[in-house]
């Protein structure tokens, strides 16, 4: 499941409905900013919410990865343009070659404080993870970045959507979802 959110139902009504969010691959941004337009306020919880990733295979994983990172490129492309800044060390890993022996300096600078940053998220959530596999995912996280450059489908839910430029999905078979 996806996030929780709570409006009343007259706010729902009034931004048209859950008809209007159908078609959006990003229904829940949608929600929020149509109930923003008629003036009402977005507000956080003070809360953590835990969100377990339990697909059954890599493939399963991807393509929800994939369908996350396309439904942000769909609302802030700029943003989700720009993100590949937040993966440094394959960045600084291609970069590195061409500085000489200055390439460590910087290698060096981003694998200290990507540890202490796993460590700093660990700690907070009182969780344990393994440093090499948030190190792998930084690598999968820019490949899966550079896809959603590209992707004009997503699967969901066993069936593929097209998107279209502004964030609509339509299915394979040209009928609505």
């Amino acid at each position: 499941g996806g996030a929780t959110m709570a409006l009343r139902r007259r706010t729902l009504e009034a931004v048209g409905g859950l008809p209007r969010l159908a078609n959006q691959l990003a229904d829940d941004y949608w929600l929020g900013a149509y109930s923003r337009q008629l003036g009402q306020a977005t507000l956080l919880a003070d809360y953590v919410v835990d969100t377990e990733v339990r697909e059954a295979n890599f493939r399963a994983f991807y393509q929800h990865a994939l369908r996350w990172s396309r439904t942000t490129r769909s609302v802030q492309p700029l943003g989700h343009t720009f993100s590949f800044l937040t993966y440094p060390l394959p960045l600084v890993l291609l970069l590195a070659p061409w500085m000489g022996l200055w390439g460590g300096v910087p290698l060096g600078v981003v694998l200290l404080l990507r540890l202490v940053y796993h460590r700093q998220i660990m700690h907070k959530l009182g969780a344990d993870g393994s440093f090499g596999v948030a190190l792998l995912g930084e690598f999968l996280g820019l490949w899966i970045w550079f896809h959603a450059l590209f992707a004009r489908h997503v699967a969901w839910r066993g069936s593929q959507f097209a998107i279209a430029a502004d964030g609509r999905m339509d299915g394979h078979d040209g009928a609505k979802r």
